[in-house]
C-alpha cells in the first residue's frame, strides 16, 4: 500500500502549497493594480468633465494617453515573453 501522507508527499504537498500561494499573492497585486488604474483614469475623465475649455481639459487627455501607451507596452512585453520561448522552442531544435 502506498504511504499518501510520508515525508516525501508531505513535502511536496508544501511546495504545492507555497507554489500557490505565490501565484495568490500575483494575482492579488495585478487585481489591486487594475483597480488603481481604473480609478486614475475615472478621476481623469471626471476632471476633463468638469473643465470648460480645451486648453484645461488638454493635460488630462495626454495623461490618460500617456497612460494607455506605458500599459500597451507593458502588455507587449509580457506577451513577446511568451512568444519568444514558444518560437525558440518550436525552431531551434537543439534548444532542447
Amino acid at each position: 500500500m502506498k504511504d499518501f501522507f510520508g515525508t516525501k508527499r508531505i513535502k511536496e504537498l508544501e511546495r504545492g502549497n507555497e507554489r500557490l500561494q505565490n501565484e495568490v499573492r500575483m494575482l492579488k497585486n495585478q487585481i489591486e493594480y487594475l483597480v488603481r488604474t481604473l480609478r486614475d483614469m475615472d478621476q481623469e475623465i471626471w476632471n476633463i468633465s468638469q473643465r470648460t475649455d480645451w486648453t484645461s481639459q488638454r493635460p488630462h487627455f495626454v495623461k490618460l494617453e500617456e497612460g494607455m501607451i506605458a500599459r500597451k507596452h507593458a502588455e507587449n512585453e509580457r506577451i513577446s515573453t511568451i512568444i519568444r520561448g514558444e518560437l525558440i522552442d518550436t525552431y531551434w531544435p537543439n534548444a532542447k
